[in-house]
């Protein structure tokens, strides 16, 4: 469907519509998070390359334009290039995801952010951000993501 075009097929401009449509279901719900950054969850630079762009930033853009919180996409990095967590079955998702994140900036002052993706499958992905980001001085208050798939 719209989310397989948007994540694979470069359809890109459907990233305005998904975060209109959040915005204007949990807009309010959204600000009274208190975050400070959205923080997308970031692609190997290999395949963002190969894609063109990376989904998550795409639609963080767009919340924040929207929702106005700022967008940070210089504190998380990919650093190991994995098998896609859609190949794999959820028992191998926590394993291949394991340590590929490292945090670029630290947070000295506790700074209050939202993990933005694309689609949350069985949660090892953003779990794993949470981890390291939490690690690195940041309070992760939520995630938001386009679609959760079951």
């Amino acid at each position: 469907g719209i989310i397989i075009q948007f994540k694979f097929k470069g359809i890109t401009k459907t990233a305005a519509l998904f975060a209109g449509e959040l915005s204007d279901n949990l807009g309010d719900l959204i600000r009274s998070i208190e975050a400070e950054e959205l923080v997308p969850i970031p692609l190997h630079s290999i395949r963002e390359n190969v894609r063109g762009y990376n989904q998550a930033t795409l639609f963080a853009e767009e919340l924040s334009k929207i929702i106005g919180i700022n967008l940070n996409c210089d504190i998380l990095n990919r650093k190991k290039r994995r098998l896609p967590q859609a190949r794999l079955n959820p028992d191998k998702r926590i394993e291949n995801i394991k340590d590929v994140f490292d945090v670029i900036e630290v947070s000295e002052n506790k700074k209050s952010i939202i993990i933005v993706d694309d689609v949350v499958t069985s949660g090892s992905t953003v779990l794993e951000a949470k981890r390291v980001l939490t690690k690195a001085g940041y309070n992760v208050r939520a995630v938001i993501a386009v679609a959760q798939t079951l």
